[in-house]
């Protein structure tokens, strides 16, 4: 027969405070204490990945509510950093569709890949949505210009470009974020705080159920401080207005109002690669 060792009370707490059950052994359970350490260790792991916490990075993580680089949902042309690497999740409207007319979840990824290039895609998922995981959708941009002096960085992208109806690749029904789009940003300063401009137009050459960023578009990014950027846009069909914080080079946080009324929320992290 085994013998159980005695243990004081104080001794107890102690060792289960720690991890330990009554009799000296490790306790499966997870413990306060230990998840706190955890947290700790990967607040820790993040901070080691972020890209040197150098000023100047702040405005080149800038994610959309579906991942890709712009304000709400208008694009910029500003493209991720070669070795950049994004994921997030965001809450949405039912935009411009009654296609299950709820809230949506959206998981989304993006990477910058060469100076010139970046590409994600997403999960969009509706709430009390039965028929699978949801909807899939991938983009791709391509920086055609950079910046320099008056001259605009102009950028052209596509989301959902299987619907391109030369393709043939796919069906209008299966696509519901469809866009493709040529955009042009300029950056400029107000009385010294940094002033994003952005325009694009959007041809409507998609047999997609749901189009994006058909006709012109547009928007404004002020900056009053480091961490705080306020966004206003028109995305060819209404009026967006929101609020991005960036408090750690690798964290960012949006919530907007689409069509001035509808909540979003965007929560996003970013590591380099390189």
């Amino acid at each position: 027969m085994a013998i159980k060792p005695v243990l004081s009370p104080a001794l107890r707490r102690a060792r289960r405070g720690a991890g330990f059950n009554i009799y000296g052994t490790l306790s499966v359970a997870p413990t306060w204490w230990g998840r706190g350490r955890a947290a700790g260790i990967l607040v820790c792991f993040l901070l080691t990945l972020a890209p040197g916490l150098r000023p100047g990075v702040l405005f080149a993580q800038n994610a959309s509510v579906f991942g890709y680089t712009g304000l709400m949902v208008v694009p910029s042309a500003e493209i991720a950093d070669d070795g950049e690497l994004t994921a997030g999740v965001s809450r949405i409207p039912m935009l411009y569709t009654n296609w299950h007319p709820n809230r949506r979840t959206v998981m989304w990824g993006r990477v910058g890949f060469l100076p010139f290039l970046e590409a994600g895609g997403m999960f969009v998922r509706p709430d009390h949505y039965i028929g699978g995981f949801g909807d899939r959708s991938v983009y791709l941009r391509v920086r055609l210009l950079r910046e320099k002096g008056w001259r605009p960085a102009v950028t052209v992208g596509t989301q959902d470009f299987f619907a391109i109806k030369q393709l043939k690749w796919e069906t209008a029904t299966a696509q519901h974020f469809g866009a493709l789009y040529l955009v042009a940003s300029r950056h400029d300063t107000l009385r010294g705080v940094p002033l994003h401009f952005h325009l694009g137009y959007g041809p409507d050459w998609l047999v997609a159920r749901t189009k994006m960023l058909v006709g012109l578009f547009g928007g404004v990014s002020y900056s009053p401080h480091r961490m705080v950027t306020l966004l206003a846009e028109y995305d060819a069909e209404c009026f967006n207005a929101g609020l991005r914080l960036q408090p750690f080079p690798f964290l960012q946080a949006h919530l907007g109002l689409w069509k001035l009324k509808e909540v979003t929320a965007n929560l996003a992290f970013t590591v380099h690669l390189q």
